[in-house]
């Protein structure tokens, strides 16, 4: 018996809130029941692997150790020398932000900044302390 071909459907991404609250419609059926497990198993295989690759890129983006340069000087002195003269000093004399570099040489960067973590404080905490 040949394998029924699978029709793809497609279904619009959803939040995680969005998705709580509407999970999405499944696939219109087709006349054959066999068929249509077999379409919506691949919708949900699909939505499985849609999900671990955006986790794996997630976690790649928290894990990523690749976001710094090192300039080096042989003294102290011819360091501090180039942080004057590139008009520099004033943003640290060794760690300096990349982007306020990036602003002061007037260079636009256009990548994205990763998400702000969320801070959470713990309700009990914050009674015990008594402040918000």
């Amino acid at each position: 018996m040949d394998k029924p071909k699978l029709q793809r459907t497609t279904t619009p991404s959803l939040t995680r809130c969005q998705a709580k609250s509407h999970p999405p419609e499944p696939p219109a059926p087709l006349g054959n029941a066999e068929r249509d497990s077999l379409v919506e198993m691949e919708e949900v295989h699909t939505g499985f692997r849609d999900r671990a690759r955006r986790e794996q890129q997630r976690y790649w983006d928290a894990v990523d150790s690749e976001y710094w340069c090192c300039v080096c000087f042989q003294t102290r002195a011819q360091k501090e020398e180039f942080l004057q003269k590139a008009g520099w000093a004033a943003l640290g004399d060794k760690y300096l932000d990349g982007l306020q570099v990036a602003r002061a040489l007037g260079i636009a960067i256009t990548a994205p900044s990763p998400p702000k973590p969320r801070l959470r404080l713990d309700p009990k905490l914050v009674a015990l302390v008594g402040e918000e």
